[in-house]
C-alpha cells in the first residue's frame, strides 16, 4: 500500500497592507506629478522651436531693416556728395565767368568795334579758332557780335581755364552766348564744322542746342520753388544758375548737361559737364558699401529724363537693346504703384525707399533728392540681396536654441522630477494613515448599513415567522383548527424573507419597491401586517400621485421606516389601531405612522443594546437626505414622522 504524503507549499510573503497601500499611493503620485513635468517638456520643446522661429523672422526683419538703413545712407551720402559737387561748379561760374565779364560787359566796349580778323565761314556762321577757344557769328552778323567777340575774348582770355577743367575733370568746355543773335565763344576751342554737320549749333535758332530749347525747360524746372527743399540745411543751390537736361553738348558732341546762368545784360554764362565724369569724381572721395552684384545706380530730373542708368535697367524697364535712354523719359514701370510712388517723388524731391516688381523680382529702390539740380538718384536692389536666406537662418537659429535645452530646460525637469518624487514620498506618507482610516470608516459603514438591512427585513420577516409559529403551537395545544393558518402564514413570510435575501444581495433594495412603487408596497405592507398580527392599520396616501419624484433611496427608507415601526407596534406597543398616512406638503414627501399603544418617553427613554429601530429608522431618512422624529408619551401612544424631499412638484394625485 502506497502513502503519498503532501508536501506543504511553500507561502508567498504577503506585504504588509498599509505598505502596499501607501507604495502605491506614492506610484499613483508620482504618476501624476511625471504627466505635468512631460508636458512642460514637451510644450517647452515647442516653445523653443516657436522661438527659433520667431527668432529667425525678427532676425531676418532686423537684418532686411539694417540692410536698408545702410542703403538709404549710403544713396543719401553719394547724392550729398553730388549735390555739394554742384554748388562748387556753380559757384566757380558765377565766380570766374560771370564776375569777370561784369567788369568788362558788352556795353562797356565802342559801338564802333569791327570783327576780329580771320574769321572762316561755313555753312550759315562764320568761325574763328585758336589754342585758346573759338569763336562762333552768324553769317550775317549782327552789329553786336563784334562788341560781343571783344568783350568775351577779355573774359576768357583772363580765365584760369587750364586750371579749372584740371579741378573739375568733368567740365567740357566754358561758353558764353549771346541768345539772340547766336554768337558763342567756348573754350577750349573744338571742331566748329563738325559741329554745324551734326546739328549741335544752329545760328538760325539761337536759343536752342541740338534742337532742345534746354534753356528754356530748365528755367520751368525751377520754377516752383515750394518743392525741392533741403530740410536739412540751406539751399544748396546756387542763386540764378540752372541745371539744363541731358543734350548733345556743343563742343564735344558727347551727351552732357549745363549749368547756366544769365548776366544782367541777357547774355548766357556756361560750363558743358559729363554726367558720367561728374558721378565718379563726386562719389569718389565719398564713403561707400560693398554691394551686390545686381544692384545698379540710375540718375533722373525732376521731368523723369534719364541722365544715367546702369545694370539691369534696360530689362527693369524694358528699354530695347542698343538704345540709350539717355536723355529721354523714362519708361513707365508695369508696376503702377512704383510707377505713382516715383512720379511723386520726382515732383516733391523728398527722399523715399519704393518697393517695386520690376521684371518680375521684387526689389527697392532707394531714392534721395540732389536738390542743386533737382535731380533724383536711385539705387534699384533686389529684395533677396538684402535679407538672408529664412530657411538657413532659421536651422542656425534652431539649432542655437535647441543646444539650450540640455542645458537650461532638461535640468530644470529633472530637478522638479526629484522634487516631485520627494514630495510626494513625504505625502504618501502622511496620507496613507487617514486615506486607511477613511477606508475603514466606509467599510465599518458599510457594515452597519448592511446589519441596518438584514434587521429591516430578514430579522423582522423572521420575528413574524417566530410569531406565527409560536401562535400556531399554542392553537394546536388547544386543539384549534386555526393552527394550520398560522402555520400557512409562517410559511409565506419564510418564502418573502428568502425572495427579499435574494433581492437584497443583488441590489439591496426591496422586491416589492421595484415591482410596484413606494405607495402599492408601502399600502401592500401595511395589509400584510394587518393579517398577520390581527391589530386593525390603515393605510391612506393623501395627494400624492401614483410614483411620487423621489429618490430611490428615500423609496427605500420610507418602507423600511414602515417596516420597522409595524415591527415596534407589535413587539412593544400593544396597540390596537395603527394609522399610516403618506401626504404631499411643502415640496416634501410626509410619513406618518400613529398608534395608539401605551407609548413611551422619546427623551428619556434609551433604546435596547439589542436594537437598531429608532437609530436605523432616522439613518436611513438622513442618508435619503430627509428627517425623521419620534413623538410619544405613556399611555398615548408613538407617531412617528419621515419627511423625504420631492425632486419634481406634485402634478398628479392618488388618494385613498
Amino acid at each position: 500500500m502506497k502513502t503519498f504524503v503532501r508536501l506543504p507549499t511553500p507561502s508567498r510573503r504577503r506585504t504588509d497592507p498599509r505598505s502596499r497601500f501607501r507604495n502605491r499611493l506614492l506610484i499613483g503620485m508620482v504618476a501624476v506629478a511625471l504627466l505635468p513635468l512631460l508636458a512642460f517638456a514637451g510644450l517647452a520643446a515647442l516653445e523653443l522651436d516657436q522661438v527659433s522661429r520667431s527668432t529667425a523672422q525678427a532676425t531676418q526683419s532686423a537684418i532686411l531693416q539694417d540692410q536698408q538703413n545702410s542703403q538709404a545712407a549710403t544713396v543719401a551720402g553719394h547724392a550729398h556728395l553730388v549735390d555739394a559737387r554742384l554748388a562748387e561748379i556753380a559757384g566757380d561760374l558765377n565766380t570766374l565767368l560771370v564776375s569777370a565779364y561784369a567788369k568788362s560787359p558788352v556795353g562797356s566796349i565802342p559801338a564802333t568795334q569791327p570783327l576780329p580778323p580771320g574769321l572762316s565761314r561755313y555753312e550759315d556762321v562764320m568761325y574763328a579758332s585758336d589754342q585758346r577757344d573759338s569763336l562762333v557769328v552768324a553769317g550775317q552778323p549782327a552789329p553786336s557780335d563784334a562788341r560781343f567777340a571783344a568783350a568775351t575774348l577779355a573774359v576768357m582770355g583772363s580765365l584760369p581755364v587750364q586750371q579749372l577743367r584740371a579741378k573739375y575733370p568733368e567740365i567740357d568746355a566754358l561758353w558764353i552766348a549771346d541768345p539772340t543773335t547766336g554768337a558763342m565763344r567756348t573754350a577750349p576751342p573744338y571742331d566748329v564744322r563738325r559741329a554745324v554737320d551734326d546739328g549741335r549749333f544752329d545760328p538760325a535758332s539761337p536759343p536752342e542746342r541740338a534742337g532742345h530749347k534746354v534753356f528754356a525747360d530748365s528755367q520751368r524746372r525751377f520754377a516752383d520753388t515750394s518743392v525741392w527743399v533741403d530740410p536739412n540745411g540751406p539751399a544748396s543751390r546756387v542763386e540764378g544758375t540752372f541745371w539744363t537736361e541731358p543734350y548733345a553738348l556743343v563742343s564735344s558732341g558727347r551727351t552732357g548737361v549745363s549749368v547756366w546762368e544769365r548776366s544782367a545784360d541777357g547774355h548766357l554764362f556756361g560750363m558743358d559737364v559729363s554726367i558720367a565724369t561728374l558721378l565718379s569724381q563726386a562719389v569718389a572721395g565719398g564713403a561707400s558699401t560693398v554691394t551686390p552684384a545686381d544692384v545698379y545706380p540710375m540718375l533722373v530730373s525732376s521731368d523723369g529724363t534719364v541722365l544715367a542708368y546702369g545694370g539691369a535697367f534696360a530689362q527693369d524697364y524694358g528699354v530695347a537693346e542698343g538704345s540709350d535712354p539717355i536723355g529721354s523719359r523714362l519708361p513707365a514701370p508695369k508696376d503702377q504703384a512704383f510707377a505713382r510712388s516715383l512720379e511723386q517723388l520726382e515732383r516733391t524731391g523728398r527722399s523715399a525707399l519704393l518697393h517695386a516688381h520690376l521684371s518680375g523680382v521684387a526689389k527697392e529702390v532707394f531714392a534721395a533728392p540732389v536738390y542743386g539740380s533737382r535731380w533724383v538718384m536711385l539705387t534699384t536692389v533686389p529684395l533677396a540681396s538684402l535679407q538672408p536666406e529664412l530657411a538657413g537662418l532659421t536651422r542656425g537659429v534652431t539649432a542655437g536654441v535647441h543646444r539650450l535645452f540640455p542645458v537650461m530646460v532638461l535640468p530644470v525637469v529633472i530637478l522638479l522630477l526629484g522634487l516631485a518624487f520627494v514630495a510626494a514620498t513625504l505625502l504618501s506618507r502622511r496620507m496613507v494613515h487617514p486615506v486607511q482610516a477613511l477606508a475603514d470608516h466606509a467599510v465599518l459603514e458599510e457594515r452597519t448599513r448592511l446589519a441596518r438591512e438584514i434587521h429591516d427585513t430578514l430579522a423582522q420577516q423572521l420575528t413574524g415567522i417566530v410569531l406565527e409559529l409560536e401562535a400556531a403551537d399554542t392553537l394546536i395545544a388547544r386543539g384549534s383548527d386555526r393552527a394550520r393558518h398560522a402555520v400557512e402564514v409562517a410559511r409565506n413570510l419564510a418564502r418573502a424573507a428568502l425572495q427579499e435575501a435574494r433581492r437584497s444581495v443583488w441590489n439591496l433594495r426591496p422586491a416589492p419597491l421595484a415591482a410596484t412603487g413606494v405607495i402599492a408596497a408601502i399600502g401592500q405592507e401595511v395589509s400584510d401586517w394587518q393579517d398577520r398580527t390581527g391589530v386593525s392599520a390603515r393605510f391612506r396616501p393623501r395627494s400624492v400621485p401614483a410614483r411620487p419624484a423621489i429618490a430611490p433611496t428615500a423609496e427605500v427608507a420610507l418602507l423600511r421606516v414602515v417596516q420597522e415601526a409595524l415591527t415596534n407596534v407589535v413587539r412593544h406597543s400593544h396597540a390596537t389601531s395603527v394609522d399610516v398616512d403618506l401626504r404631499a406638503l411643502d415640496g416634501e414627501l410626509v410619513l406618518t405612522v400613529h398608534d395608539n399603544g401605551v407609548g413611551f418617553d422619546a427623551t428619556h427613554d434609551r433604546p435596547r443594546s439589542d436594537c437598531f429601530g429608532i437609530d436605523g429608522m432616522r439613518e436611513r431618512v438622513n442618508h435619503a437626505g430627509g428627517t425623521l422624529t419620534v413623538v410619544g408619551a405613556p399611555g398615548n401612544g408613538t407617531t412617528v414622522t419621515a419627511r423625504v424631499a420631492l425632486t419634481e412638484p406634485v402634478a398628479v394625485a392618488h388618494t385613498a
